[in-house]
């Protein structure tokens, strides 16, 4: 466990874990990127997605619905353009 511990925090100039932070960004878009597809596809199916929310059980769903939708869409959008 000193080792790990070594490694990961101790290490002499810079942290591995800092030094990948160029690996983590395209991850970060790729995942951001798939919740901007779904969040799409739930606006442009707001109907259907109204109904599932129904089944769900989730309140008020004909005001979730879209806001949870756009706000999926617009999260994920600005998660990609690095706001």
């Amino acid at each position: 466990m000193n080792a790990l511990t070594t490694v990961l925090y101790d290490w002499p100039g810079s942290s591995p874990v800092i030094s990948a932070g160029w690996a983590l960004s395209p991850c970060g878009s790729s995942s951001a990127g798939s919740f901007i597809w779904t969040g799409w596809q739930k606006l442009q199916n707001l109907p259907r997605m109204i109904e599932n929310f129904k089944e769900w059980g989730i309140p008020a769903p004909e005001i979730l619905t879209p806001f949870v939708s756009g706000m999926e869409f617009v999260a994920a959008c600005s998660c990609c353009w690095g706001c």
